[in-house]
């Protein structure tokens, strides 16, 4: 059987050409692929460096907790009751509940931040040895980016 009959009329070179084109195509897809979660990872990076910042700040604080005085009585209940929710539940209270019936929840929203905030330098001025916190980490390596 000669190779014209076992390839047809398109012969090798079409089949082969068909064929690099898929392997290309797919190169290109785990491309597209890897270079998505290229980036999840460094937006990954970045947020956990910024995490770590903000801990080491709350941490290595040299000020004495002090605990928060909101002028709003509806942020003062608000952070009642998201420490309410945090050392009885374990979980944050969602903005809706942190809202009440008196406040629209994106205002509620955006207290998230600082309460998380103040619950890091309430929890930080519990600690011993606070001092040595910065001591031990002065010497980090910024995360690869």
């Amino acid at each position: 059987m000669s190779l014209r009959r076992s390839f047809g009329r398109t012969g090798p070179t079409r089949a082969a050409r068909d064929a690099a084109r898929q392997a290309q195509d797919e190169a290109a897809r785990i491309r597209a692929a890897a270079g998505e979660a290229e980036e999840t990872r460094r937006a990954a990076t970045v947020a956990l460096q910024q995490a770590r910042d903000e801990l080491m700040d709350a941490l290595t604080d040299p000020a004495p907790y002090e605990p928060p005085r909101w002028t709003s009585p509806a942020k003062m209940r608000g952070w009642e009751l998201y420490m309410h929710k945090v050392a009885s539940d374990g979980v944050e209270p969602t903005d809706a509940e942190l809202a009440g019936e008196e406040r629209d929840p994106s205002t509620a929203r955006k207290w998230l931040p600082e309460f998380r905030a103040e619950l890091a330098r309430r929890t930080a001025a519990a600690l011993p040895a606070q001092a040595t916190a910065h001591d031990r980490t002065a010497d980090r390596a910024p995360a690869g980016v």
